[in-house]
């Protein structure tokens, strides 16, 4: 089992890096998983497609978190704006959508 895996079973969620925390803040074993996850998505093409599914399958792992993280947000204020019934700017650039 993977040093990840077994974070992931004791924590029920992925190691996550924050590099606004200061380094003395985060031990020495997490700071090298979270290394480890940045290189194994950066190099994802190197990786056998049984060790592919063995991130893919920890719980909250994500190929791209940031592209996801602002997906998320995106569709939460759409939600919003369509809440408050607010026009949304069109695709073109020509108008407003309307819901």
């Amino acid at each position: 089992m993977l040093r990840v895996e077994q974070f992931v079973l004791k924590n029920d969620d992925i190691l996550h890096h924050n590099a606004r925390l200061p380094s003395d803040m985060l031990d020495k074993q997490t700071e090298q998983m979270a290394e480890s996850l940045k290189r194994q998505r950066r190099d994802r093409a190197s990786l056998t497609v049984s060790q592919q599914r063995r991130l893919e399958a920890a719980s909250g792992f994500s190929w791209d978190p940031l592209g996801d993280a602002w997906s998320a947000h995106i569709a939460d204020w759409l939600t919003w704006r369509v809440a408050l019934g607010v026009a949304l700017p069109s695709v073109s650039g020509h108008g407003v959508m309307r819901l």
